[in-house]
């Protein structure tokens, strides 16, 4: 979220969009649901303001749980278990929506200096 398009998902969206406007995609196109990478390449190499960056990762001690953490966490998750009355099984684990915190490199506009 909010990092900007992975190089696939950028293909993928030119694809889409060529077949909203209509445009007639080559057999390639149409069979692998996405752009070629050469016109990706060529669309970067036309739109210089944008690069192709890495994210920085989620810094470590972002993860790190402590005893009073995991305390505070917990009490807190009661009291809005006690408020709310929902069930355990309305509670979902990020990790298995497929949130990962290792990021490709996506497609986003250029730094501009000072920044």
């Amino acid at each position: 979220m909010h990092y900007g398009l992975s190089l696939q998902q950028f293909r993928t969206l030119a694809y889409e969009y060529a077949e909203y406007l209509g445009y007639k995609d080559s057999e390639s196109w149409k069979k692998n649901k996405r752009a070629e990478k050469d016109w990706a390449e060529g669309f970067r190499n036309r739109n210089q303001e944008l690069s192709l960056r890495k994210p920085e990762n989620t810094s470590a001690a972002r993860f790190a749980f402590y005893k009073t953490a995991v305390t505070e966490f917990f009490d807190n998750i009661e009291r809005v278990m006690l408020r709310i009355k929902f069930t355990p099984d309305h509670i979902v684990n990020l990790d298995e929506i497929g949130i990962n915190a290792v990021l490709p490199k996506v497609l986003a506009e250029k730094k501009k200096t000072g920044e």
